[in-house]
């Protein structure tokens, strides 16, 4: 859900898919858009994909991997800079999106896998980092005044209690197969 979009204020950038196997899933998504939203998009050569933008108050930190190159960053800048957004690129180490192993939920507060992502560009938030044996768990979602955590990580889900957070855990064992989890069902309007 999360990767062919990405909302930004009274617009959504359709996105350009990293890899040959999901090119059109953006297409319904662009019309499901189109009566809420300007629809911006991002052109050959950029490929980015949602679960690479990280959202935190006016700032979109975006993930440098094999789905999303250069280009689609440069582009996704230049798309969202006059809504007041600014792009900050993010080199990621490990996992598929930089929301696979970094997430915001709020209160100034990030959940990563250490080393798993350019660590320099988060100094300015409080960090939960979670164990790197229970990874897919910074892969979590505030909705309201929960955060929604994977079931099966219980030293990651009481980190994130032990900061003030109440949790709700989901069992996503068969998205966490394909590499997905809880952002990948979502899109932040």
């Amino acid at each position: 859900m999360e990767d062919p979009a990405i909302v930004a204020g009274d617009a959504a950038v359709i996105t350009r898919m990293g890899v040959p196997s999901r090119v059109g899933e953006e297409t319904a998504l662009r019309e499901a858009l189109r009566p809420f939203k300007q629809i911006r998009e991002i052109l050959n050569p950029g490929t980015l994909e949602g679960g690479d933008v990280l959202q935190i108050d006016g700032k979109m930190f975006v993930g440098l991997t094999k789905r999303t190159n250069r280009s689609g960053i440069e582009q996704l800048g230049a798309l969202v800079s006059e809504l007041g957004f600014e792009v900050i690129p993010v080199e990621v180490m490990r996992g598929l999106h930089l929301k696979s192993s970094c997430t915001y939920i709020g209160d100034g507060t990030i959940v990563r896998v250490p080393g798993s992502v350019e660590e320099a560009v988060f100094t300015e938030y409080n960090t939960i980092e979670v164990p790197p044996r229970e990874a897919p768990a910074a892969d979590c979602l505030r909705v309201g005044d929960r955060v929604l955590v994977l079931e099966g990580y219980p030293t990651s889900r009481r980190q994130i209690e032990a900061e003030g957070f109440e949790t709700v855990t989901l069992e996503m064992s068969e998205f966490e197969k394909c590499e997905g989890a809880l952002t990948c069902l979502s899109i932040v309007f």
